[in-house]
Formats: structure tokens, sequence, C-alpha cells
């Protein structure tokens, strides 16, 4: 994994790795037939300077970092941190619409990328009016 927190500053958008990420991207590069940093770099088409220094656990643009993580698939884009809201939205609806909102929530839970849940709640007695 990355070390987002401890690596990046608050006023540039950098990123630095940490000893996992490192190991396995010396594996990847070994599996994928790439024998040095400076190939590497030329194939990410990333200068030597930025690939030594994500050897070397140092910030990096987040750029670079996921074009070095692309090019040896190694699945570790950064990821922006989200915070989650819950939320309600009262009113009331047709019965009979109720059917085809439910299948508007299942495609819009389907085509979100995060873990998008949304509800439909019928009104109870003992909700406040």
């Amino acid at each position: 994994m990355s070390s987002t927190d401890q690596g990046q500053s608050p006023n540039k958008q950098t990123i630095k790795a940490d000893d996992d990420l490192i190991e396995r991207a010396k594996e990847a590069m070994q599996e994928l037939e790439i024998y040095t940093k400076i190939e590497l770099a030329e194939i990410a088409k990333l200068s030597r300077s930025t690939i030594n220094k994500f050897f070397q656990k140092q910030e990096i643009r987040r750029y670079s970092y996921d074009q070095i993580c692309e090019t040896l698939l190694l699945n570790e884009k950064i990821v922006k941190r989200e915070e989650i809201a819950t939320f309600t939205i009262t009113g009331s609806i047709d019965k009979k619409r109720i059917e085809d909102l439910e299948v508007i929530i299942k495609l819009l839970e389907q085509l979100s990328s995060s873990d998008l849940k949304i509800a439909i709640r019928e009104k109870e007695d003992d909700d406040v009016k």
C-alpha cells in the first residue's frame, strides 16, 4: 500500500510509496522483464529521477505514481479520500411509481464506482410528521 497519510504534502499533490509497494514493484519489474529503472522510465514515459525517487520512497507527483503503478500493473492508483454522507429525502410518491424508482436506484448503484446504497422506506406510523 502507499503511505498516503505520511507521504502526502498539504500544499502539493505528491505521494510516496511504502516498503510493501516498493517490493511489489521490484517483483513486477522481474515478471514483466523490465530489468532496469532506466527501462522502466522509458516505458512509463517518466524521468529517471522520478523513478529513482519512487524507489527511494521520496515524494513524487500523483500522476507519476499512478503511471508507475499502471506500467507495472500494480493497481495502486490513488483513490481520493471521500467522506460518507448520510442524508434523507422526504416526500411522497404514487405507489405505482415505486417500482420505476427502484429500477432507477438499481441502475445508479450499478453505475456508481463507490459503495452507493439507496433505499426506499415507507412512512411508518411512529415517524415524525
